[in-house]
């Protein structure tokens, strides 16, 4: 893994953080979610967080970039309706529904910034909006949530393993791409 540096903490933790989410790929095994979703939350929040208390070392103007800059993100993120096993039952579930507005309106996945969606995400872990699905005894995929102040939906997607992993190294190397040279 990447050498450890206090001084370079942020940079340090995504470098090993994606450097884990590579070495762990194991997509039927309950540890692999729990191992992204913790590397996502980090990678959310860390960045986020020594950037605002100008620590941080990156030029994170990708996350004003639209979800249509990025075709595998279009990949992941799209605006349809599948069938999931929740409970032990099969259901509907929107892929993903992004809302913004007063009166909510549904905004198109191109449409949404990389920042906003990260907000959105992170919101909906840190509140426990995280449900997940399985198919014969195992964790298929996770739907994350996030309500507004009054309680409404204003995000939903639902990610499988795969693609949860996709976005993790996506938005790592985003990150670790955008180091700023000293």
């Amino acid at each position: 893994m990447g050498a450890l540096s206090a001084k370079n903490f942020d940079v340090s933790f995504i470098t090993r953080t994606r450097e884990l989410i590579e070495m762990y790929d194991n997509s039927s095994g309950e540890l692999g979610f729990t191992l992204l979703i913790n590397a996502l939350v980090g990678l959310i929040i860390l960045p986020k967080e020594f950037s605002a208390q100008n620590k941080g070392k990156f030029k994170d103007s990708f996350l004003k970039e639209k979800l249509s800059s990025f075709q595998e993100l279009i990949e992941i993120f799209k605006y349809e309706e599948i069938e999931i096993s929740y409970d032990g039952e099969l259901s509907k579930q929107k892929k993903f529904s992004f809302k913004s507005g007063s009166p909510y309106s549904k905004v198109l996945p191109e449409n949404v910034r990389i920042g906003e969606l990260l907000d959105r995400l992170r919101n909906g872990i840190a509140h426990m909006h995280i449900i997940p699905t399985e198919y014969d005894g195992k964790w298929e995929g996770v739907i994350i949530r996030n309500f507004n102040k009054s309680q409404k939906c204003n995000f939903d997607t639902y990610l499988t393993y795969s693609e949860l992993r996709s976005f993790a190294l996506f938005v790592a190397t985003k990150y670790i791409d955008t180091i700023k040279k000293p």
